[in-house]
C-alpha cells in the first residue's frame, strides 16, 4: 500500500461526506481506500438515522403522561451514547486508515462490506 493510498483512506474519514463521495466515485479501483471509505460513510450517515428516529419515537412518546418525558430523554441519552461510540469509532478509522489496515472496524465494518459498490 502506497502513502497516496493511506492518504485518501484518511482523507476519507477526516473530510467527511466529501472524503468518502470523492473515493467513491473516483477511486473505487483502490480495495483499501473503498474499505474506508464505506466505513466513513456509515460512520457519517448513521448519527443522521438515528436523530431521525430518536425525533419521531420522541415525537409519539411525548405526549404519555409522566412516563413520555422519562423514556423521550433516556431515548436522548442513548442517541449521545451512539453519537460518542461513533466518535471513538471515527478516529480508530483515522488511525487504521494511516497504518494502512484493511481490518474492519467494530460493528460498522461488518455492515460496510455488505454495501453493494
Amino acid at each position: 500500500m502506497t502513502t497516496t493510498n493511506k492518504l485518501i483512506a484518511f482523507l476519507s474519514y477526516f473530510l467527511l461526506v466529501p472524503g468518502w463521495l470523492f473515493v467513491l466515485v473516483f477511486r473505487r479501483k483502490q480495495p483499501t481506500e473503498l474499505v474506508h471509505a464505506r466505513q466513513s460513510m456509515l460512520i457519517n450517515l448513521v448519527p443522521i438515522l438515528f436523530y431521525l428516529v430518536w425525533l419521531l419515537f420522541t415525537w409519539l412518546v411525548i405526549a404519555i403522561p409522566i412516563m413520555g418525558p422519562l423514556v423521550a430523554w433516556f431515548a436522548f441519552a442513548m442517541l449521545i451514547a451512539v453519537s460518542i461510540a461513533l466518535m471513538v469509532l471515527w478516529v480508530v478509522g483515522m488511525v487504521k486508515a494511516l497504518r494502512g489496515d484493511e481490518k474492519p472496524l467494530a460493528v460498522i465494518g461488518t455492515w460496510a462490506a455488505k454495501l453493494p459498490f
